[in-house]
């Protein structure tokens, strides 16, 4: 099922709001190729685009949070960082075949996304007043 980007979803940043839309259409891209049954190389480009994407913007968040003196950033680094590592894991397990399907990994990655959007962006954007 394909993700709405709702307002609920808006933490007050406009750019970090942008990015989060962003992911959110590069997922739905993902949806729509593996449900259209496309070539792996195809699911595979989108895929490995939308880790290149959580990159950088855990990175421009980081920086945001860096700025603003955000007490909880060690922690956000860690849960970022093992976010990527599961998602780069992953992709090797779906080149390989190793991986039960690939709806399995877009579900991770949607309960994933919107509970760090819901929770874990909305406090930091609270405890620096950053709110919508």
């Amino acid at each position: 099922m394909m993700i709405d980007w709702i307002d609920h979803y808006k933490i007050g940043v406009d750019k970090i709001d942008r990015q989060h839309e962003e992911i959110i259409s590069t997922i739905n891209q993902l949806i729509i190729l593996h449900e259209a049954a496309k070539d792996k190389n195809a699911v595979m480009t989108v895929f490995i685009g939308l880790i290149n994407y959580f990159i950088y913007h855990f990175e421009r968040e980081e920086i945001l949070m860096s700025e603003y003196g955000y007490s909880d950033l060690e922690r956000r680094r860690y849960e970022n960082d093992m976010f990527c590592n599961n998602l780069e894991i992953a992709k090797l397990d779906y080149i390989n075949g190793d991986l039960p399907s690939l709806a399995y990994i877009i579900d991770y990655i949607k309960i994933w996304l919107i509970d760090h959007i819901v929770i874990e962006d909305k406090k930091f954007s609270s405890e620096c007043g950053l709110t919508v």
